[in-house]
């Protein structure tokens, strides 16, 4: 287990008895251990990264989130979704201006992405993480990030998002709608 240090760390012990009543409601049958280690391996690198400023909020969100997906095993050690931990581990760290703009959207809608993704292949739901992190940078906010996110989701098999994904894809920049259809 990686031990946390710094400013994420004065945050937990400051805020330990609501995280603990939060993994209490949050966890199910979780063991308090599993829980601790996916805080340490997985939420502390995010937000190494992330400004101090936004450090409560984000980290409120993240530690959240991944007690609902503790409980779903969708996260950590004993995921049934790979993906998903790549999501965590490999992209968040990577889109830290997009998640302090408004870390509950970003969560929410990245990871029900690659979840929905990986339910037609794991191979098409990393496609999609890997070109929506190629692309990340020239999203100068969460809602150009999300509709990219969401015309690459319906190029890369849920065909349900067409329609709204042709009128976001029609709102992008120019650079954007190339990237993302050609």
């Amino acid at each position: 287990m990686s031990v946390v240090v710094g400013p994420f760390a004065d945050y937990l012990e400051k805020n330990r008895q609501r995280i603990n009543s939060r993994f209490l409601v949050r966890c199910g049958n979780v063991s308090p251990p599993i829980a601790y280690a996916v805080i340490g391996e997985i939420v502390a690198p995010i937000v190494l990264q992330v400004p101090l400023n936004q450090l409560p909020r984000v980290s409120d969100v993240l530690i959240d989130d991944v007690f609902t997906l503790l409980k779903k095993g969708l996260i950590g050690a004993q995921s049934r979704s790979q993906v998903i931990n790549e999501l965590w581990k490999e992209a968040f760290p990577k889109l830290v201006l997009h998640l302090a703009e408004d870390p509950k959207r970003v969560v929410g809608s990245l990871t029900n992405a690659v979840f929905r993704l990986e339910q037609i292949a794991p191979s098409i739901a990393r496609g999609w993480l890997a070109k929506l992190i190629e692309m990340a940078s020239q999203c100068d906010n969460v809602d150009t990030l999300l509709k990219v996110g969401q015309v690459l989701a319906w190029m890369n098999g849920l065909s349900e998002y067409r329609d709204s994904a042709i009128t976001v894809w029609q709102q992008l920049p120019a650079s954007l709608k190339k990237s993302t259809l050609g």
